[in-house]
């Protein structure tokens, strides 16, 4: 048997076993996958569902403590309510009925602390049940105890003032029909007036969302379970492939060598024959015939090296040849993508520029509106006093007039202060995006650059985190260059900043300052954010090369305001640590250096 036929059978018969091992492996790791994933789901839904009826019934719980305090303010209460308690609790009653979720299926109902059962005070969905005694078995019963689930209520907020019960209820227009689905609801006691606030959702709900994730998932992992076998099957093709190369390649360079040894060897004169396959082992073959060539080795060998130092001369040549091309072709290439950007830009200027415009115009209206509107009231409202002195009751949009008359000072006030920011923002914009002249001859007020920066990636850093410090040294000098310029490059700064925050937590920090011993003006940009790993930091003023390519990033940012730096005489720092955050500092020479 010849070594060919050897390492074939013997690399086909591993290739059979380690791809079979790996289906199994990979079949069962996924498996596990799949049952650990869904089981996460469903504690992540029941959690969920949770901490969703806990705030729906705090926001009410909220209103209602709202609403009592105003209650026992002494002014209030004689101006506009004096004895009437129960026109206050309707009217809680009534804020209450309108909170519903999930498209109406979601609600919040009062019962009172009743004994030895509550009423029902108010239930939005089934009015009919309003100033009902809680006693008959249609209203419910727990999970667990089969208990009136009203009675384990009040039970469940004189022990702890709040807490979850699980029960049966029927879906809105099924209580004449008497079918009861799973429920879980959250109560809380509202203890000044002795009313227990609830909410709850079906469980069935919650069920289904679960099916329909862990049909989601199932179809996932099949996917992803035919996928593995694809490709194991392509590896081992492949590797099947690979070793009848590899074998060829092994065997067949042995055996044809192994003929023109000995042909060789035997006439060096005469024209060598054609190359045969031969009997016997390949090794054993080529071990004669490369005893009877070893002495014409010598001479082959030294008319070999003058060949081979002719050939690497030229591969040289040709190597810096094509090496001085490709350079070429990637500096032109590089040049005609940051014309394209460029005229992006040009366009992106030309349409916002458009947009400002048109914001402008409606803005215009509304500041001139809201001040007439300001002043109007300030006019009407001494008529409105006199007229709620005699009739108290007035009302304004169902709202009594007393909160009328000190609320719409400030809702006209943000009006105009909204319109006014409106226009700032439009400014700031239209500044920011005018042609530039190039020129860098202006005198820079660095926290002036700082400051229309931050306002115009406002929104951005709002996004990104909760916590932002602008700190802005008075003693900075003024600088000579170019203000629009030179707060593209801060605006770069602090967006790359905000992209690299994984949560709203993480801290933000931007601050000018001048370092004296350096005679250098300083704008800095300090992030919490993921950082720069080692091997992009050699390339991250590279033109076009970014590692957020698939969130749109074109790489320019920082090589532009590497170039802007340069032409200001001044420099770009980046320090970073992975994990930990980065440091972008901008130094510039005083005006007065």
């Amino acid at each position: 048997m010849s070594i060919r036929t050897k390492l074939l059978i013997n690399s086909t018969a591993t290739i059979a076993v380690l791809t079979a091992i790996f289906l199994a492996i990979s079949t069962q790791v996924i498996r596990r996958r799949e049952a650990v994933e869904i089981e996460r789901f469903r504690r992540e839904s029941m959690h969920s569902a949770k901490e969703i009826l806990v705030e729906r019934v705090n926001t009410a719980y909220k209103t209602l403590s709202i609403i009592h305090r105003k209650s026992l303010d002494g002014k209030h209460l004689t101006e506009h309510h004096s004895a009437h308690k129960n026109s206050i609790k309707n009217y809680a009653l009534k804020l209450i009925s309108f909170l519903k979720y999930d498209n109406g299926h979601g609600y919040i109902w009062i019962n009172d602390m009743g004994k030895p059962f509550p009423a029902m005070i108010m239930h939005p969905i089934m009015p009919q049940l309003d100033g009902a005694i809680l006693h008959d078995s249609l209203y419910g019963k727990t999970t667990s105890e089969q208990a009136n689930i009203f009675v384990r209520s009040v039970e469940l907020c004189e022990q702890e003032g709040s807490g979850f019960i699980e029960y049966t209820w029927p879906r809105p227009g099924g209580m004449q029909a008497g079918i009861a689905f799973p429920k879980i609801s959250y109560v809380t006691l509202f203890e000044p007036w002795g009313w227990v606030l609830g909410s709850g959702k079906y469980v069935d709900d919650i069920n289904n969302e679960i099916a329909y994730r862990q049909q989601s998932i199932r179809q996932e992992l099949a996917r992803l379970i035919r996928i593995v076998v694809f490709v194991s099957l392509l590896c081992a093709a492949l590797a099947s492939a690979a070793t009848i190369w590899f074998a060829n390649h092994i065997t067949n360079p042995i055996r044809n060598l192994a003929d023109l040894s000995e042909s060789f060897a035997a006439r060096p004169d005469a024209p060598l024959p054609e190359l045969s396959a031969t009997a016997g082992d390949e090794v054993g073959k080529l071990t004669r015939s490369f005893r009877r060539m070893a002495s014409k080795v010598e001479a082959i060998l030294k008319n070999l090296t003058v060949s081979n130092d002719l050939l690497s001369a030229k591969n040289d040549h040709l190597s810096r040849a094509i090496s001085e091309q490709r350079a070429a072709a990637e500096k032109e290439r590089l040049h005609r993508k940051q014309l394209i950007q460029a005229d992006k830009m040009t366009s992106l200027g030309i349409l916002v520029s458009g947009v400002a415009h048109e914001i402008n115009n409606p803005n215009n209206l509304i500041m001139l509106n809201g001040d007439f509107l300001k002043s109007l009231f300030r006019d009407i409202r001494p008529v409105l006093d006199a007229w709620v002195q005699q009739y108290p009751d007035f009302r304004i949009n169902g709202l009594p007039y007393s909160d009328v008359r000190h609320e719409l000072d400030g809702l006209l006030g943000g009006i105009l202060e909204g319109s006014e920011r409106i226009e700032k923002i439009v400014q700031n914009l239209k500044d920011f995006i005018r042609v530039d002249t190039g020129e860098l001859d202006e005198e820079v007020d660095l926290n002036a650059v700082l400051d229309s920066a931050v306002f115009i990636t406002n929104n951005l850093i709002k996004k990104a985190t909760r916590n932002f410090g602008l700190e802005k040294a008075p003693d900075v000098p003024p600088v000579k260059g170019n203000h629009q310029q030179l707060e593209q490059v801060v605006i770069n700064l602090l967006t790359n900043a905000c992209q690299s925050l994984e949560n709203d937590s993480a801290a933000l920090y931007a601050r000018t300052s001048f370092d004296r011993l350096g005679n250098a003006a300083m704008v800095e940009v300090v992030d919490q954010g993921k950082g720069i790993p080692g091997k992009d930091m050699h390339h991250v003023f590279d033109p076009f090369y970014t590692t957020k390519r698939e969130s749109g990033g074109t790489g320019l940012g920082l090589s532009i305001s590497y170039s802007i730096m340069q032409a200001h005489h001044g420099e770009l720092q980046l320090t970073s640590q992975p994990g930990a955050g980065t440091l972008a500092r901008i130094l510039l020479p005083p005006l007065s250096s």
